[in-house]
């Protein structure tokens, strides 16, 4: 019986594990010989952070209003910030450019 419940909730949690998230599929079908959609959220949080720097000031606020408003009230991490980057980056416009950057960008 024990082992019938360990696996109710193992199924579930393998299999959400494995489908991934809009930003990983994002990242894997733009550069996929580097397979940044595995990258650990520090090292993705940096590479972004990077980026970031080099934006203009009202783009680089609007990102960071952005991560404050979706993360600041939950324990997300630094998945939520990520992910909110990366959506920010779309409405802006500049998703491509983030993607060729870090596509470009030496692996660490």
């Amino acid at each position: 019986m024990r082992l019938a419940a360990v696996l109710l909730f193992a199924l579930p949690l393998a299999a959400h594990a494995a489908s991934p998230t809009p930003r990983q599929a994002e990242l894997a079908r733009h550069c996929s010989a580097r397979h940044l959609e595995m990258m650990d959220e520090g090292d993705l949080g940096q590479l972004m952070q990077r980026f970031e720097a080099n934006l203009p000031e009202p783009q680089r606020r609007a990102v960071q209003d952005a991560v404050g408003r979706r993360c600041g009230l939950v324990e997300g991490g630094l998945t939520c910030a990520n992910d909110a980057g990366f959506e920010t980056y779309r409405r802006l416009g500049v998703l491509k450019a983030f993607l060729t950057t870090a596509c470009a960008e030496p692996a660490r």
